[in-house]
């Protein structure tokens, strides 16, 4: 019983470095913010010619990415 109480005891301890040790590295990109005319142009170019042409114009006129995915939940919410 005392051998499992002490590596438990030990576990414990380890697990507790090991939160206060862990870095806050982020481990995605945050989200962006598009303002209102961007997401009516995005949503306009994906009528016009797609989700992955809007992505890919949009990506050049804004100099940061634009997933197609994005492109059509913005056509879909708008």
């Amino acid at each position: 019983m005392s051998l499992f109480r002490e590596f438990d005891d030990e576990r414990e301890n380890g697990s507790e470095k090991a939160l206060k040790t862990r870095s806050r590295k982020r481990k995605h990109g945050g989200n962006n913010n598009y303002t209102p005319e961007v997401r009516a142009n995005i949503a306009k170019l994906c009528i016009d010619v797609g989700p992955l042409k809007a992505a890919k114009k949009m990506t050049q006129e804004l100099g940061r990415e634009v997933n197609e995915s994005t492109a059509r939940s913005i056509k879909r919410h708008s």
